[in-house]
């Protein structure tokens, strides 16, 4: 009986080690940054790629993009047309003066973007009171603003 007891305590042992060093092995892998090979794309000048802009979850590529938009969790009937910038070694949605209006942003809000547009755009991720989500398998951006901001009020 002893044997057994102790048997039984020594492979509970063994499992608890087992168990807690793949839990340190998977832990410390996913703690590893990941490096892209650029020998796999096919392009002459492979080393003039730049591959930075996919190093941050959320972020799209510079360019332009037909997303839906959210504006306060209330879906928008337009489909948008959105450019997105480089600020700041980041790309961030940036909207015409016309797409805030559609958004449906006060008279002020659209002055004050005017005065600060970059390539014709504002980057709306500037302003402190906003932020955006991009949901990439939906193409839909959700948009949280300040109500005061908002021609439309909640009811």
């Amino acid at each position: 009986m002893y044997k057994k007891l102790k048997l039984t305590t020594i492979s509970e042992l063994i499992k608890n080690i087992y168990c807690s060093l793949s839990v340190l092995i998977i832990g410390c892998a996913s703690a590893y940054a990941v490096e892209f090979n650029k020998d796999l794309i096919e392009a002459e000048d492979r080393e003039n790629v730049n591959l930075s802009q996919f190093e941050t979850d959320g972020q799209l590529p510079v360019g332009k993009y037909s997303l839906n938009a959210l504006i306060n969790n209330k879906r928008t009937p337009i489909h948008l047309d959105l450019q997105w910038v480089l600020i700041d070694n980041q790309t961030a949605v940036c909207l015409t003066p016309e797409q805030l209006t559609l958004l449906g942003f006060t008279d002020e809000i659209i002055e004050e973007a005017q005065q600060n547009l970059i390539d014709g755009c504002y980057p709306i991720e500037k302003e402190k009171q906003i932020t955006t989500y991009l949901d990439k398998g939906k193409m839909q951006l959700s948009i949280s603003a300040p109500q005061a901001w908002l021609k439309y009020k909640d009811a």
